[in-house]
C-alpha cells in the first residue's frame, strides 16, 4: 500500500492513504516511521487535491506523532475544513 502512495494518480495516492489509515502498524515501529515520513512528503509537495489532503489528515490518527503536530495543524488549517 505504502508504494501506491508513489503514483503519478492523485486518486491513486488519495485511496493508497486512506487505506493506510484503517489498517493499524501501531506495533511495527519501522513501518509506521516510513509511512510519517513519506505522509510528511506528499504534504510537503504543495498537492492542493482536497480528497488527498482530507485522507492525508484522518490517516494520521493510526501514524501520529508528536513531531508532526505542525504537518496535522497545517492539514487542518486547509479551506476543506471550513
Amino acid at each position: 500500500m505504502l508504494e501506491l502512495t508513489y503514483s503519478g494518480e492523485n486518486r491513486i495516492v488519495s485511496e493508497s492513504i486512506n487505506a493506510l489509515g484503517k489498517i493499524d502498524y501501531q506495533n511495527d515501529e519501522n513501518f509506521k516511521n516510513k509511512v510519517l515520513k513519506r505522509f510528511s512528503e506528499i504534504y510537503n509537495s504543495g498537492i492542493e487535491n482536497k480528497n488527498l489532503l482530507k485522507n492525508l489528515s484522518f490517516a494520521f490518527g493510526n501514524y501520529f506523532d508528536n513531531k508532526n503536530l505542525t504537518l496535522l495543524t497545517g492539514l487542518m488549517r486547509n479551506d476543506y475544513y471550513g
